[in-house]
C-alpha cells in the first residue's frame, strides 16, 4: 500500500470499529515528506482499510470489465423471482433488509404446506392410503 509520496504504508493494526476490522497501515517516512502539508495535518498519513476491501476492489473491476452487468442480472435473474412473487398472489416484499425478507419469502414457501392443512388434507410421503393422501388427525373430530 502506497502514499502519494510513493513510500510504502507499513501495516500496523487491526481494530474493532462498528463490528468491522480495520487494517491500519502509515509510513515512518511522513515526518520528513516534502509533500507532507499538502497530505495530511497530522504526524502521519494513516490509512484505515477495511478487512473485506480487497473482495469490494474485485467486484468493482470485474464490474468495470463488463458495464453492463447488473443490467443483465436485472433482465434474467431478478425477473424470475419477481414472476415467482407474481405467482403467488405479490408484487412486492411487506418487509424491508436481508434477514426480513428472507423470513417472508421462506413463508410463502411453506404456503402451499398450510393451505392443503386447512383442507384436512396433507400429502402423504409414504403413499400408502389411496390417491397417496391421508387425512389429518386434527381435522377427524
Amino acid at each position: 500500500m502506497g502514499v502519494p509520496a510513493g513510500q510504502r504504508a507499513i501495516y500496523r493494526f487491526t481494530g474493532l470499529e462498528q463490528g468491522m476490522y480495520l487494517r491500519r497501515y502509515w509510513s515512518s517516512a511522513c515526518i520528513g515528506c516534502t509533500m507532507k502539508p499538502r497530505c495530511t495535518p497530522s504526524d502521519y498519513r494513516r490509512i484505515a482499510r477495511w478487512e473485506h476491501e480487497l473482495v469490494l476492489e474485485a467486484a468493482q473491476r470485474r464490474l468495470d470489465r463488463m458495464p453492463n452487468a447488473m443490467t443483465t442480472r436485472r433482465r434474467t435473474v431478478e425477473h424470475v423471482f419477481g414472476t415467482f412473487k407474481h405467482w403467488m398472489g405479490y408484487t412486492h416484499f411487506l418487509t424491508r433488509r436481508f434477514a426480513n425478507v428472507s423470513t417472508e419469502m421462506s413463508l410463502h414457501g411453506i404456503q402451499p404446506q398450510a393451505r392443503n392443512s386447512d383442507t384436512g388434507v396433507l400429502e402423504s410421503h409414504k403413499g400408502h392410503e389411496a390417491g397417496g393422501c391421508v387425512k389429518h388427525p386434527r381435522f377427524l373430530v
